[in-house]
């Protein structure tokens, strides 16, 4: 995997990052079974530093944006009204 942290910011004890992730589907994942897909998605982390070290952190990143790109989920059809003409 590899992972780039396109943002960060930092108040008192708290650090947010943003950043974006490319790994290749290569093994079991929520039993889905591998597709060899490459899949980039995106997501923030949040963390609480206490005595130099994190003592807490949160997630949150794009599953189902990552789900679609394997497979798991049909892409959304674009409906005709919305198609351009």
């Amino acid at each position: 995997m590899i992972s780039t942290i396109e943002d960060l910011m930092a108040e008192e004890d708290k650090v947010v990052a943003g950043w974006r992730s490319r790994v290749t589907h290569q093994g079991d994942y929520m039993g889905i079974a591998p597709t060899g897909n490459e899949v980039e998605f995106t997501g923030i982390s949040f963390y609480r530093i206490e005595g130099g070290k994190i003592a807490q952190s949160w997630n949150i990143e794009d599953q189902l944006g990552l789900m679609r790109q394997i497979g798991a989920f049909p892409e959304p059809e674009q409906s005709e009204e919305a198609s351009p003409t």
